[in-house]
């Protein structure tokens, strides 16, 4: 949800400033058609490309193995807390079974402890849902870092002055194929050392 709203508003500020470059054009000025991938605007000339970040995910080896990683540790945890919930459900189950044999303030006690056993067990699922939420959010922003780190190398290079994010559903409805530098972009992510 996080990663879809950031996606959402980097498409928002990238869209506002074409909005903007293109207000700058002078409707009078007399100029040949634009290449593809350009605007022209007063004075400069915009290039333009995209990447479509569903495919740069899907094909992305380091965003794969971050997203396994993550996958693990969250099904380890999981693990680990189910267990201990079985464990907390058989002794719930054997304290019932011997209940009866029990004085009252016997059975008070047990209740207590149970119920403390159980209190600490959600505390605890709480906890580590929270350092697998901070965990995430700490690999997507290392990502993110790691994405736009390559794209400004990439980009010395090339200069382009525009690099949309593309993303279906997203705020770009159409662009066109010859402005997609997504294969590059995933190649050179690939090929990079770690």
């Amino acid at each position: 949800m996080r990663k879809t709203n950031r996606i959402i508003l980097i498409l928002m500020a990238v869209a506002i400033a074409v909005l903007y470059a293109i207000v700058l054009i002078d409707p009078d000025e007399k100029t040949q058609p634009p290449t593809t991938g350009t605007v022209a605007t007063t004075g400069s000339v915009i290039k333009m490309a995209y990447v479509n970040s569903d495919s740069l995910l899907e094909n992305y080896s380091y965003y794969q193995a971050l997203k396994e990683d993550l996958e693990k540790e969250h099904n380890r945890l999981s693990n680990q807390i189910n267990q201990q919930a079985r464990s907390l459900e058989n002794e719930i189950q054997n304290y019932q079974e011997t209940a009866m044999e029990l004085s009252s303030s016997q059975r008070q006690e047990k209740e207590e402890v149970l119920y403390k056993k159980q209190q600490d067990l959600l505390k605890k699922r709480e906890q580590l849902l929270g350092e697998l939420g901070e965990k995430e959010q700490d690999l997507q922003d290392q990502l993110h870092s790691d994405l736009t780190d390559y794209i400004k190398e990439y980009n010395h290079d090339k200069g382009y002055t525009i690099i949309f994010g593309y993303s279906r559903g997203g705020g770009i409805l159409f662009a066109d194929d010859a402005l997609d530098i997504t294969d590059d972009i995933i190649q050179g992510l690939n090929n990079r050392t770690r």
